[in-house]
């Protein structure tokens, strides 16, 4: 399907950027009655995967080459923008309450910017 051409770590640091981006979305869009609790609840997930991309035992070697994929691999590739689309089609269905589908998109965009791992089954 497509490959990542970033290591693991810019990975990590660039889920904790788009943590604070989609707080501060949640935020603009639910501005006169914002709930504090689920803008701190991404912005603790941000600061933890930036914290996971300081650590020693995260790898800094790149991802996976779209050569060396499985055909699963391609196939949850596939999944995960079926349902980031899905995530959108369903914004534009009903467009007066979209911080509802935010957290969904913000897993579809977190699981495509972290796939594809490794492969358990061929692993050495």
């Amino acid at each position: 399907m497509f490959e990542i051409k970033l290591t693991k770590k810019q990975i990590m640091r660039l889920i904790a950027v788009l943590q604070v981006i989609i707080a501060g979305v949640y935020y603009y869009i639910d501005r006169p009655n914002t709930d504090s609790i689920s803008i701190i609840i991404y912005l603790i997930i941000g600061l933890l995967f930036l914290g996971i991309s300081f650590s020693k035992r995260l790898t800094a070697g790149k991802t996976i080459k779209k050569a060396d994929m499985t055909k699963n691999q391609k196939f949850e590739q596939k999944l995960e923008l079926f349902a980031l689309g899905l995530a959108l089609f369903s914004i534009v269905i009903n467009f007066s309450d979209w911080s509802s589908e935010l957290f969904f998109i913000d897993c579809c965009l977190m699981q495509l910017l972290m796939s594809p791992m490794a492969d358990r089954t061929t692993a050495k």
